[in-house]
C-alpha cells in the first residue's frame, strides 16, 4: 500500500521500492504518479521509482 495509511499525525505509508514502512511528513520524499501519492525512505527510492514507476506498482 503507498497511500498514507492514517490521515494526520502518525501517518505512515509503505515505500513501494524498498517496502519499508516510513512516517509521513512534511519532508518525506513524495512522487506522485497516476493521480497518487507514494512515500519514500530515502531520494534514491524515490529516484529509483520516478524513473520506473511500473517496475514497483502492482
Amino acid at each position: 500500500m503507498a497511500e498514507a495509511e492514517t490521515e494526520g499525525a502518525g501517518a505512515t505509508a509503505v515505500d513501494p521500492v524498498c517496502q519499508m514502512t516510513v512516517a509521513v511528513a512534511d519532508d518525506t520524499p513524495t512522487s506522485v504518479h497516476g493521480g497518487q501519492a507514494y512515500y519514500f525512505c530515502c531520494v534514491p527510492c524515490q529516484k529509483a521509482f520516478d524513473k520506473d514507476p511500473a517496475r514497483y506498482l502492482p
